[in-house]
């Protein structure tokens, strides 16, 4: 069965950074940062290679990675078509513990020649990535989640549809990221008082009724931009490619 892997989490995670010291050298990251640089290609052009080219392993069954902030509107969408396409989907957070340190990371870039991001984009990503993320339906394979906030990324928890596996508690900010469907199961496991490492509980895919589904949350965003008030970044600009199903 062919395999897709996402790597997801705000800019300066290093999720990019992530994939490309694991991934095997069969499978592919199709990264628009990557094209820009490879090609001397504008972020739209490069957007939009990048589409063609995940649609074009999809068709073909091939395997392949994507990199992604998670942060659109409709970041499910590639989950669903990986699945009309036969994939397994295996799903990889890099998050960060603070928007700081985001921040940080991103300007260490630009200073070593990377590409800037606008700081409103980094928070309004960094916000919107975790509620993605928190409210994504049991769509995938297998879910892994990582802090990245110190030298070298550390893995705190794997969820699956049916069940959630902990390799050790992890910090809030890695339990506020987690599924809804799975997060009421591995708050109350790591309550016990002798809470063993390693443990693997039973989730429900029934989501928490106390959070937003994706459609309110898409609802709720349409009228925001909506509102007299409303506007647009750069980054988020008309011109931007439609049906990516990927999210920013």
């Amino acid at each position: 069965m062919p395999t897709l892997f996402i790597f997801a989490g705000p800019n300066g995670a290093g999720k990019t950074s992530l994939a490309h010291d694991t991934l095997p050298d069969s499978i592919p990251l199709i990264s628009p940062d990557d094209i820009a640089v490879e090609h001397k290609l504008s972020p739209a052009a490069a957007a939009r290679e990048a589409i063609n080219t995940r649609h074009t392993h999809l068709k073909n069954g091939a395997s392949f990675a994507i990199d992604t902030t998670f942060s659109g509107v409709r970041p499910y969408d590639i989950l669903n078509l990986a699945s009309a396409h036969g994939f397994s989907t295996h799903v990889v957070a890099v998050l960060l513990d603070s928007l700081d340190v985001a921040r940080n990371r991103v300007a260490h870039r630009v200073a070593l020649g990377g590409h800037a991001v606008p700081s409103a984009d980094i928070e309004r990503r960094f916000g919107r990535c975790i509620e993605n993320l928190r409210s994504m339906p049991p769509l995938f394979t297998e879910l892994s989640l990582f802090d990245n906030s110190d030298a070298a990324p550390r893995h705190f928890l794997t969820v699956t549809p049916t069940h959630a596996t902990i390799i050790e508690p992890p910090p809030q900010h890695i339990i506020e990221a987690t599924p809804d469907f799975a997060r009421t199961a591995v708050e109350k496991s790591l309550s016990l008082p002798h809470f063993p490492r390693a443990t693997t509980i039973p989730v429900s895919p029934k989501a928490d009724p106390r959070r937003p589904t994706a459609l309110q949350s898409l609802e709720q965003e349409v009228i925001e931009r909506n509102a007299p008030t409303a506007r647009t970044s750069n980054s988020d600009a008309p011109n931007k490619p439609k049906g990516s199903g990927i999210g920013d």
